[in-house]
């Protein structure tokens, strides 16, 4: 489900330790070698972070997939011609780097420590005229991502609750947006540790947005203890 049939964007959230991350990279890599000529685009806020989720894993993933991890370019490249491109978006300057091109998959790892802007800029340029990208679907983004941080109320809006102001999005068409609930127990090798020693520590609104993956969950609301099954 995650791959295809579900429209041009896709919302794989909630709690973490679900496999986002990797299931956001390998999906990338399961349309390079279905597709020639493919042409991904995986980001991450910051540098750092692009590095210690995925450009590490890239480098040693290439030879089992039968790529080629060219480091300096931070990119996968298959024999078909088909390629996966990691970036970071952290600033303006590294969004307008982001604008230059289009691309028939953008995945965007953790989201929500997006902003919205670069978010809406860059997924503007998924479009693609290719024949087997478009007998699909058309172009996709993915969005990978724990609930809380700048971008919470967009994907909110725009992929579970699927409502978001009509005024500021007139065109926004809910088909075209669907959300995969990610949950801890989806890991079948995350350490039951993890989930005690870490998760279970947290203040109790945010071990419910990543222990539940609640979504209804905000840092600063007013009401913590919101519940939709019960107070709607």
């Amino acid at each position: 489900g995650f791959v295809g049939g579900i429209g041009t964007g896709a919302l794989f959230g909630g709690a973490a330790g679900g496999s986002k991350s990797f299931g956001l990279r390998w999906n990338l890599y399961k349309s390079c070698r279905d597709i020639a000529g493919y042409e991904a685009l995986l980001l991450r806020r910051t540098y750092p972070e692009l590095e210690e989720t995925h450009l590490l894993a890239m480098a040693k993933e290439a030879e089992t997939l039968g790529a080629t991890y060219v480091k300096g370019e931070r990119r996968m490249v298959f024999e078909n011609g088909s390629f996966v491109k990691a970036g970071h978006c952290e600033s303006k300057s590294d969004m307008s780097k982001m604008l230059s091109r289009e691309y028939d998959e953008i995945a965007f790892d953790e989201a929500s420590t997006q902003e919205v802007e670069p978010i809406q800029e860059i997924s503007s340029r998924a479009r693609s005229s290719k024949a087997a990208v478009e007998s699909r679907g058309g172009a996709f983004v993915r969005f990978g991502s724990n609930p809380g941080g700048p971008a919470h109320l967009y994907l909110l809006d725009h992929f579970i609750t699927r409502a978001p102001d009509p005024l500021e999005y007139p065109r926004y068409r809910p088909e075209q947006y669907a959300f995969i609930k990610a949950r801890v127990a989806d890991n079948p090798y995350l350490s039951p540790r993890y989930v005690e020693e870490r998760l279970d520590n947290l203040s109790d609104s945010r071990r419910k947005q990543l222990h539940d993956g609640d979504w209804s969950v905000f840092g600063s609301q007013f009401l913590p203890a919101w519940e939709p099954s019960k107070h709607v």
